[in-house]
């Protein structure tokens, strides 16, 4: 069984001692039935994704803008004034910019999911001494 190598650790090691370390060679790879033991025992190469924030949250954070909050506190120092048509116009503009944000925002985040599952990512590695294209997910340790 291989140990735990984690990426900071392997930084600071030569090739030679992280190629003993995961019983490999740099040259010729792994062999085909070695993938599938090591697939069997680690699993695929896949990321655990992290729950959303729900919509609301994201919607919020908006506000944590420099620039949001300025106009926020000039907003407050107008009501503070009396000046109700200037506090009440700065609130407007202020809705109107944090929801362009937001939807813009929110629209991006869900076309780079469906183009991630448009092309899953790929990578190169050496298995029985031949450079091969094969998806990440099938990438073992």
């Amino acid at each position: 069984m291989m140990s735990q190598l984690t990426s900071s650790a392997s930084a600071s090691m030569t090739v030679r001692d992280v190629q003993d370390m995961m019983h490999t060679d740099v040259v010729n790879g792994i062999t085909n039935d070695e993938v599938r033991r090591r697939l069997m025992v680690h699993g695929p190469n896949n990321f655990d994704i992290a729950t959303e924030d729900p919509l609301w949250k994201k919607y919020i954070g908006q506000f944590n803008n420099p620039l949001i909050l300025l106009l926020l506190a000039s907003a407050a120092v107008s009501l503070f004034m009396k000046q109700f048509d200037d506090a009440m116009s700065i609130t407007m503009a202020i809705i109107i910019v944090v929801t362009v944000a937001f939807v813009q925002e929110y629209r991006s985040e869900k076309s780079l999911e469906a183009l991630t599952k448009l092309v899953p990512p790929k990578c190169h590695c050496v298995r029985d001494g031949e450079l091969m294209t094969f998806l990440a997910q099938d990438l073992v340790p």
